[in-house]
């Protein structure tokens, strides 16, 4: 595909470069909105677990455990899907590029 030619997508004509960023905008947001869930997730979880911890064996604090590796489950999970989406993003991006061009020289 030549730079400026436009690609046609649900009857409308459209360019590649517009096409690209509607694209990367769906991704990123979704990537935030799967950040979020597993936060939500993760708050919710985490309090059950402190509460059971502290009600049925308060002398033994091993909510801290779980609380901790879940953690940094979560900061990767974030650090993957948000901080670092724009470099996967420039990859997927190169791959379908190359793609594209091997069936279409």
């Amino acid at each position: 595909m030549k730079n400026g030619e436009k690609i046609e997508s649900n009857g409308e004509k459209i360019s590649l470069e517009e096409y690209r960023k509607a694209y990367r905008n769906i991704v990123i947001r979704e990537e935030k909105r799967a950040v979020k869930t597993h936060f939500a997730i993760y708050v919710l979880v985490n309090a059950v677990m402190i509460s059971a911890n502290l009600v049925y064996s308060p002398k033994v604090l091993w909510f801290i455990y779980p609380l901790l590796g879940w953690g940094a489950g979560l900061i990767a999970h974030y650090l993957t899907s948000v901080r670092w989406i724009e470099k996967r993003l420039k990859k997927r991006e190169e791959h379908a590029l190359r793609h594209l061009c091997s069936i279409h020289p």
